[in-house]
């Protein structure tokens, strides 16, 4: 156990497991001695004893657990990459999507201008300027 850390909680597993293996036959009063002289309470060694019993009560894997479980590890990093491919896959395809809807937003105000021109131009859409105008622009009506 570090003597010369001040604070307990900042010792390693090992001094703490240390302590517990120590403390572990000591009486109350023993106990209150031994935290006494090296600056515990005695509440932090019970605190240390319970992780190393609860350290001990988790159940080993069997080679078979163990090997079944690095298969799922190994499928459910599959299904990640997988899942990445897809969501890179559907981003361009939305980038893709955007750039479409901004260049036809772009010819849609290109051909509102041009019109605008045009029946400058051509003066209003009555008389001989219409059918001018329609013979221009046959496709261009909204």
């Amino acid at each position: 156990m570090p003597a010369s850390e001040k604070d307990p909680e900042g010792w390693t597993a090992t001094g703490k497991f240390t302590v517990f293996l120590v403390t572990t036959c000591l009486h109350a009063t023993e106990l209150s001695d031994y935290c006494l002289e090296r600056g515990l309470f005695t509440e932090q060694v019970e605190r240390w004893r319970q992780a190393s019993q609860d350290a001990n009560e988790k159940p080993v894997l069997t080679l078979i657990e163990q090997k079944e479980l690095e298969k799922l590890r190994a499928q459910d990093q599959r299904e990640i990459k997988r899942r990445k491919q897809e969501l890179r896959r559907k981003e361009k395809a939305l980038a893709e999507a955007v750039a479409l809807l901004m260049a036809a937003n772009k010819i849609r105000a290109l051909m509102k201008a041009w019109r605008r021109c045009l029946r400058a131009i051509v003066g209003p859409a009555s008389g001989r300027g219409s059918d001018h105008a329609a013979a221009l622009a046959p496709s261009v009506r909204r």
